[in-house]
């Protein structure tokens, strides 16, 4: 199992602003543990990357299918 990284090292600015408010929240809560609050923060900041990454793709896929709708009904509407 590879070490922890710091949570700041290796996030960018918007993932840092995504998880602001449950890392301070692990932070408190398992104030007496930093070991598990690193983990805890990561496995964070993993999720809500893989999130922004479904999404972008998600939005892709809609962009797309929009695309080839508006090709088809103006097909439709030329063919008429």
């Amino acid at each position: 199992m590879k070490a922890p990284v710091s949570p700041d090292d290796t996030s960018t600015s918007r993932t840092k602003k995504d998880i602001g408010t449950l890392k301070t929240h692990i932070e408190r809560v398992l104030s007496d543990r930093p070991d598990l609050q690193l983990e805890a923060i990561n496995c964070i900041k993993k999720c809500s990357e893989l999130a922004a990454d479904i999404k972008r793709k998600a939005q892709g896929l809609i962009g797309g299918f929009l695309e080839k709708l508006r090709t088809r009904m103006k097909a439709a509407e030329e063919f008429k």
